[in-house]
C-alpha cells in the first residue's frame, strides 16, 4: 500500500485535507502543522525500514554534496544532524540575535528544514516521540519544528519534563 493510504487517505494531495490555500501553508497553521505530521510520518516509515534520512526543506540550497559530511569518519556513530536558526556569532558575546535566538548549542533554535537522521533505535525512538507529540497536539501555534525543539532540549537536559510515548 501506498504510504498515504495507510494513512486513511485516499491520495497524497488530500492527505490530511492539507489545502493551504492562497496564502500558503505558512500562514495556514493548520495546513502548516498537517504537512510536518505528514513529514514526520514519512520520516518515521523510512527508517523503520532501515533508511538514513536527510531532510531538506524545498528553500534550502545545497552547495555542496551533503552525504560527503554525513559520510566522514568523525560523524559514523553520529545519530542525528540538524540545522540551528542561529543568526549571530557565538563568539560575540552576543545573548540573543535579532529574532530571540538564545546563544549556545544547549539553548539554541534546532531548524527541521535540514536534517539527517540515522536508522538506529535511538534514533528510531526519538522520531516515534516528536511525532506522537505532533499527533497528539492540541496547541495550534506548535508545529513540528516546536516539537521537535521541546523533544531534542529533552533528550539533551533530561531533567527537563516533556510528554514522551511510552
Amino acid at each position: 500500500a501506498k504510504f498515504w493510504e495507510t494513512e486513511g487517505c485516499t491520495t497524497a494531495h488530500t492527505c490530511h485535507n492539507a489545502d493551504a490555500g492562497v496564502e500558503g501553508f505558512r500562514m495556514n497553521k493548520s495546513a502548516f502543522n498537517q504537512m510536518g505530521a505528514v513529514k514526520t510520518a514519512v520520516l518515521e516509515a523510512l527508517l523503520e525500514i532501515g533508511y538514513d534520512v536527510v531532510l531538506s526543506d524545498a528553500d534550502v540550497v545545497w552547495l555542496k554534496n551533503p552525504l560527503a559530511f554525513i559520510e566522514d569518519p568523525a560523524f559514523k556513530s553520529t545519530e542525528l544532524l540538524v540545522s540551528s536558526d542561529c543568526l549571530f556569532d557565538f563568539m560575540s558575546g552576543v545573548l540573543n540575535d535579532p529574532y530571540g535566538q538564545r546563544r549556545g548549542v544547549l539553548l539554541a533554535e534546532f531548524n527541521t528544514g535540514v536534517l539527517f537522521v540515522r536508522s538506529t533505535p535511538n534514533a528510531r525512538k526519538f522520531v516515534s516521540n516528536w511525532r506522537y507529540a505532533i499527533d497528539t497536539n492540541e496547541e495550534i501555534r506548535k508545529n513540528d519544528q516546536s516539537h521537535f525543539n521541546e523533544l531534542a532540549h529533552h533528550w539533551i537536559q533530561p531533567d527537563k519534563q516533556y510528554l514522551l510515548k511510552g
